[in-house]
């Protein structure tokens, strides 16, 4: 039973509505499940066609790492994004704490942020359905964010909705990230 999972049947078109969430290993499950069961013409991702290009990236490249044994550092990489320069320094900065953020939970609880989006891609390629994205130009969403917690942008990082994340993984010393994950995601 997919707890997020809404379906519309209308002449001609079948349409599966997957909610997801960015950090959750259930959301790459179903996503996989969903995709093999139906086999869709066309794959809608909330991705802007930057962040598309880019997971794609990094698809190819992590790729290319397994295959010459690499094993090259987030942070790196997220430097170096920093320093291309694509948007204003500030909301650079902004947006790689928010994607280190991500990648220090990534490694130190084995979790694959976007591993949905890698998943829905896979499943694209694999049967060949068409790529639709559905969202606002990143910089944008990171220029949105940053203007709205200005000075408080750490409660971004800390909280959601008015829990902590500490309340939100349990209050044991060996929070469980992948149940909270997945709270949130059923949210």
């Amino acid at each position: 039973v997919y707890r997020t999972l809404s379906y519309l049947d209308a002449p001609g078109r079948k349409v599966w509505l997957l909610g997801t969430a960015h950090i959750s290993e259930v959301s790459v499950r179903e996503v996989r499940q969903i995709a093999q069961s139906v086999r869709p013409d066309f794959v809608f991702l909330e991705l802007c066609e930057q962040r598309l290009a880019e997971i794609q990236e990094q698809m190819e490249a992590a790729s290319r790492e397994r295959q010459q044994g690499d094993d090259s550092d987030n942070l790196s990489r997220i430097c170096g994004e920093v320093l291309k320069g694509r948007i204003p320094a500030l909301d650079r900065i902004f947006g790689a704490l928010l994607e280190a953020q991500q990648a220090a939970l990534s490694k130190i609880f084995q979790l694959e942020p976007g591993g949905e989006f890698v998943a829905a891609l896979e499943a694209a390629q694999s049967t060949g359905a068409q790529i639709v994205c559905g969202d606002r130009p990143i910089d944008e969403t990171v220029k949105r964010l940053h203007e709205a917690f200005g000075e408080d942008w750490w409660s971004l990082l800390t909280s959601f909705e008015g829990e902590s994340l500490t309340a939100i993984l349990g209050h044991s010393g060996s929070p469980d990230l992948r149940e909270g994950a997945d709270r949130l995601r059923d949210r």
